[in-house]
């Protein structure tokens, strides 16, 4: 990376240079950009403008606040996985004659989303996994007791348009009449999910 004008503070240099790291997994997300103690003067000063401004009507101003909330609100949790150890001396304890478990298939898509809470009006970050005939939306990928949703209970998968309406948001048209919001990381992983999504749906 080239070095930057004379004009950037110590600060934004920080901004600019993990932003611009060549892994993409290491590259922070908007959770730990508003964190970050350069951004967080921004973060406030912006959501007093958005408080005071009388161009940008109450609905608007109300996502804008809901989606910052949202965005600098920790991540859940992640459970560290077992020791070595613990796993080297489970593998010892196995009979050497007793054949290894079969392995679980892979899902056939899976990623962080999130889904409109009707009740809430908010959206709720979890873990949508598209696998065996049905679909299931999960506060974490290790979690297995949500209750999966038959494919065959939707009748349809469409991008949104509306104008309340995140980018990247799509939804389940269930045949009971109701209607689930769900939004991707962007546009184009929204049409990735409506495909994926159609194609599960297919009768293999």
């Amino acid at each position: 990376v080239p070095p930057l004008p004379d004009g950037y503070t110590d600060g934004l240099r920080d901004v600019v240079a993990l932003l611009l790291n060549k892994d993409p997994e290491a590259r922070p997300t908007c959770a730990e950009l508003l964190h970050h103690t350069t951004l967080k003067a921004f973060v406030g000063a912006f959501e007093l403008v958005i408080a005071a401004n009388n161009v940008v009507d109450d609905a608007t101003a109300a996502l804008i606040q809901r989606n910052l909330e949202e965005a600098k609100a920790p991540p859940p949790p992640i459970t560290p996985p077992p020791p070595i150890a613990d796993l080297l001396e489970t593998e010892s304890q196995q009979p050497p004659t007793q054949p290894s478990a079969p392995l679980t298939p892979p899902p056939a898509f899976a990623g962080w989303v999130r889904k409109e809470s009707r009740k809430t009006s908010s959206w709720v970050r979890c873990y949508l996994r598209v696998e065996h005939g049905s679909l299931s939306l999960a506060a974490d990928p290790a979690d297995t007791t949500a209750k999966p949703l038959p494919l065959a209970a939707i009748t349809a998968v469409r991008p949104v348009t509306d104008a309340d309406a995140p980018v990247g948001t799509f939804a389940l048209h269930l045949r009971n009449g109701a209607k689930v919001r769900i939004q991707a990381a962007s546009h184009e992983a929204c049409t990735v999910w409506v495909a994926k999504i159609e194609r599960a749906m297919q009768p293999s």
